[in-house]
């Protein structure tokens, strides 16, 4: 028996419900993060080169204008005052984390037109948060789904681990039947609570992370592809930079999770992408495809980041522009990032090149997948 094509059927995307701008999150990061407050100027010099504009997050009360630092009260407004633990930011994760994933869940199954009962598999992914019971459990519920659904939770795998969970889901559509004899069809829900991990330090790496980092959540349906305009997922590639363990890390501590980011990483993904992707794309899309044959969803780790991956494949702005949008407009939220830059592809529907989805973990590792539009050929 052939094996189905699995398929992305619908998308959901969900924000915190207030944003701040990067002059007020400039002004709590110089208040209150600086171990070393001659790294002042260095710091706000950060978040201006960050390519942010604005970014939501769960710990907002209210919008508040640019004069005044974010309207919120879980980290102080001066260094002199209590830094939250991990565990209090555990407590805001599980406040906050089911609301936004009930909410990108719901839109994904009313683009795809499925019912939660007829979901057959969950799969969650965070690395922002963890509880158990968790998101899984309360996203069960609360749509609610079946009893018998199978859960797999994607933990701790950073900024790539929507397309992890996409290849995942893919993999269990292309098995067949789920063991109740129904259709398998996948809900991916990815969560990710960035805010919760602002981090008080004399670390420029972790200052970097204080200005890009954000709150977000993406699901989407998988299921077997139809002729319908559903994203077809093509085919996946992994990859795992030699010599590279230092370049990235994401760890926990006592005062919440605190990235480690080597100031090399630019550097290795510009002299490392382009042997690893173009053989992979050109697999599918023919040994004559070149950077205008695709539609790029690149997760935007930060400008610098970008700029790497355009000048290793050889593309130009146009290329990411999307991402560029993304990071602007919302922030890194991390894993569901490249879903928000895939959806704003898929919402052109004159344009029927595949998109490629391309992004970096701890490790450091890359993770990509290939989506064809409906049912044209790759």
């Amino acid at each position: 028996m052939i094996a189905p094509a699995a398929a992305i059927l619908g998308m959901g995307l969900a924000t915190p419900t207030y944003s701040a701008r990067q002059p007020q999150t400039t002004a709590l990061a110089l208040a209150a993060t600086l171990e070393d407050p001659s790294q002042a100027a260095l710091v706000a010099g950060l978040y201006s080169r960050a390519g942010v504009d604005r970014r939501g997050s769960v710990l907002l009360r209210s919008e508040t204008g640019d004069g005044h630092g974010p309207d919120q009260s879980v980290f102080p407004s001066s260094t002199g005052e209590h830094w939250p633990t991990t565990a209090d930011r555990m407590r805001v994760f599980d406040q906050h984390a089911t609301g936004l994933a009930l909410e990108a869940a719901r839109r994904a199954l009313a683009d795809a037109g499925v019912l939660p009962g007829q979901i057959t598999d969950l799969l969650t992914v965070s690395c922002t948060g963890l509880s158990s019971p968790g998101v899984d459990v309360s996203l069960m519920t609360g749509l609610p789904m079946a009893a018998d659904v199978r859960r797999v939770n994607i933990g701790f795998m950073g900024c790539h681990g929507a397309i992890v969970a996409l290849r995942t889901a893919a993999d269990l559509v292309a098995s067949g039947m789920s063991s109740g004899g129904r259709e398998r069809r996948v809900l991916v829900v990815c969560t990710e609570l960035c805010s919760l991990h602002l981090q008080r330090t004399s670390r420029v790496d972790q200052h970097v992370s204080n200005a890009l980092f954000a709150d977000g959540c993406a699901a989407a349906v998988i299921g077997a592809a139809t002729p319908r305009n559903a994203l077809r997922i093509v085919g996946s590639s992994s990859m795992l930079f030699a010599g590279s363990e230092a370049a990235m890390g994401w760890h926990i501590g006592d005062h919440g999770f605190s990235m480690s980011l080597d100031r090399s990483v630019p550097a290795l993904l510009e002299r490392s992408l382009e042997a690893w992707i173009w053989p992979w794309l050109r697999s599918h899309l023919g040994n004559a495809a070149g950077a205008d044959d695709v539609r790029w969803a690149i997760h935007p780790g930060g400008p610098r980041v970008l700029d790497a991956v355009a000048q290793s494949l050889g593309l130009d702005d146009a290329h990411v522009r999307e991402s560029r949008a993304v990071l602007r407009d919302h922030g890194n939220m991390s894993s569901p990032t490249v879903l928000f830059i895939a959806n704003r592809h898929r919402a052109r529907r004159d344009d029927r090149r595949p998109i490629a989805l391309l992004a970096f973990g701890p490790g450091l590792s890359g993770e990509a997948t290939l989506l064809a539009v409906g049912a044209d050929e790759v």
